[in-house]
Order: structure tokens, then C-alpha cells, then sequence
């Protein structure tokens, strides 16, 4: 025949374990926190950063460009919908930075009523494409007359 067994522990009030109280505030270093103490300075390092990728990609286009296409081109880059690929990936990389900061900045300033991502690309198109085309014609480094 078959016995139930007996109960090994039994109950006393005073002795039980509690958890912490819940918290509702956010982890440190999570998201939200980084985002609120992000100051002015980090926000101006990233968009130089971001600006030298810029410069960076667009002597690649007109130098792979040839010399008579550099309209084509110019309307080409100044109707793009996005950040060319791998523009703000290689900034972040250079910048040495962990997670996705300047990613972060530009869709946080599209969200605030600020411009798109692609406008910062489209801006420096426009500034930028002529200094770089004829300085590359001319055989010296872009570097020196774009700033």
C-alpha cells in the first residue's frame, strides 16, 4: 500500500525571504539615461564625425565619376532619399563609441521636430560638390579647400 509522504519544511512567518522593492527608475547606462545626458559637445563630435565620413564618400563618388558626368551625379546625390550606406556606420567606428550613438542622435532630432537624417547629407551635397570636383580636376586633395 501506498503512503503519502510528509512534509519536509514547514512554514514559519518569520522567516521567510522577501525580494527588494520594484524599481522604477531606469537602469545606469541604459538608453534612456544616455540619451537625456547627451550634452551639446558630444552631440557637435558626432556630427563632425559624421561630416568627415561626408567629405570622405563624396571624393570617392566624384573621383569614380568621370570628369563629364559630374552634373548627372551632383542631381543624383541632391534627389537621395537616404545617408549613403555605411556613411554612418564608418563614422561610429571611427569615433571608437559603443552602440549606435550618432544613429541614435539623427533619428532623436527627426523625432523632435528637427531635419531629416538625409537633409544633413543633401546640405553638404550642395555646399560641397563643386569645391570638391573642381579641386579634384585640378589634381589637389579636396581635404585642403572644403572645411
Amino acid at each position: 500500500m501506498r503512503h503519502k509522504k510528509r512534509q519536509a519544511h514547514t512554514y514559519t512567518p518569520a522567516s521567510r525571504n522577501t525580494n527588494d522593492p520594484a524599481s522604477f527608475e531606469p537602469r545606469k547606462g541604459h538608453k534612456v539615461e544616455r540619451l537625456a545626458n547627451r550634452t551639446l559637445d558630444e552631440n557637435q563630435i558626432y556630427m563632425d564625425a559624421l561630416h568627415n565620413q561626408f567629405r570622405i564618400r563624396l571624393n570617392s563618388l566624384v573621383k569614380s565619376c568621370g570628369k563629364k558626368k559630374h552634373d548627372e551625379l551632383k542631381s543624383k546625390l541632391l534627389k537621395a532619399s537616404r545617408i549613403p550606406i555605411g556613411v554612418v556606420s564608418k563614422a561610429q567606428q571611427n569615433l571608437d563609441v559603443k552602440g549606435s550613438p550618432i544613429e541614435s542622435m539623427l533619428r532623436e532630432n527627426a523625432r523632435n521636430g528637427g531635419p531629416k537624417a538625409v537633409t544633413y547629407w543633401i546640405d553638404y551635397v550642395e555646399q560641397n560638390f563643386d569645391a570638391t570636383s573642381e579641386s579634384l580636376s585640378k589634381g589637389k586633395s579636396a581635404e585642403d579647400n572644403i572645411g
